[in-house]
């Protein structure tokens, strides 16, 4: 389920942004921010995640990945995008 929403969101994300009015190289930037940033904090919730419980770990990223769904939605700035990225 997680891989399919994470391509789904590949999928749209650059819609979502092209709709916006961003131009190609803003919306790959966006894209690249968004999928660098969630494997880099995939690899590094790999290397300490033996000493979290599961349940908090997995309500952590579930409450961060809906913050950033909200800052997609609700925020159009280049900036504090790349950041949320």
């Amino acid at each position: 389920m997680r891989a399919f929403g994470d391509g789904y969101v590949a999928i749209l994300l650059p819609v979502h942004l092209c709709r916006l009015g961003y131009d190609a190289f803003s919306v790959g930037l966006l894209s690249t921010a968004s999928l660098l940033g969630s494997a880099l904090l995939t690899l590094a919730l790999g290397l300490v995640a033996y000493q979290i419980p599961r349940r908090r770990t997995l309500l952590a990223a579930s409450l961060l990945m809906a913050a950033t769904g909200l800052g997609f939605a609700g925020i159009e700035a280049f900036w504090p995008l790349l950041v949320i990225a």
